[in-house]
């Protein structure tokens, strides 16, 4: 009976010990993005720093702000890496790996990464799935380059696809007829 007791004790010590940290994250990130949207960046990236660490969707939400903040310095290398890491760790939900295997690509795109057209297609490729986040921006940024390497098969093939899908964006419908166009032109 002394261990059953003891043994609750501890798996409720231990369950408390871990909301509260997640409470502390929480409440850091939060003034973490309060800093930076009162201009006080320097301060706001430190906060982010230190909780990047926590294993948690806050410290996965700081790590994308970390990465984000690279991006927009042009610091394209560096927020390659970053957005790498956070769509490798498996504990992250499938939303925020989703989103950083996009930026990864954009980082790479923006630093000169891809040596050529068809190393920007094969990365696109890779994280083209169906439930993607980004799926629209990927299959348009596809579709574009496509076209521009003239593979009018791939590009047909996609733009079908693209245009039966149920969440497709209005202002993606918008330019379906323009890529159809551009298709029958290659």
């Amino acid at each position: 009976a002394t261990v059953a007791v003891a043994s609750v004790g501890g798996y409720t010590w231990w369950d408390n010990h871990k909301t509260n940290q997640i409470y502390k994250t929480g409440a850091d990130y939060l003034t973490a993005v309060l800093k930076v949207q009162a201009n006080n960046v320097t301060e706001g990236l430190k906060i982010f720093q230190s909780i990047e660490t926590d294993n948690n969707d806050y410290a996965a939400l700081a790590m994308l702000n970390l990465a984000s903040y690279d991006l927009h310095t042009k610091k394209f290398s560096e927020a390659a890496k970053k957005f790498q890491a956070i769509a490798d760790n498996t504990s992250f939900s499938q939303f925020i790996r989703d989103v950083s295997s996009y930026y990864v690509v954009v980082s790479k795109l923006e630093a000169g990464g891809y040596s050529k057209l068809d190393d920007t297609i094969t990365a696109l490729e890779k994280i083209n799935k169906a439930d993607a986040t980004f799926a629209p921006n990927i299959r348009e940024l596809l579709l574009v380059l496509y076209i521009e390497t003239k593979n009018k098969n791939k590009a047909s093939e996609l733009l079908l696809q693209m245009s039966t899908e149920q969440t497709l964006p209005n202002s993606l419908a918008e330019r379906i007829a323009q890529y159809q166009r551009l298709i029958a032109e290659l």
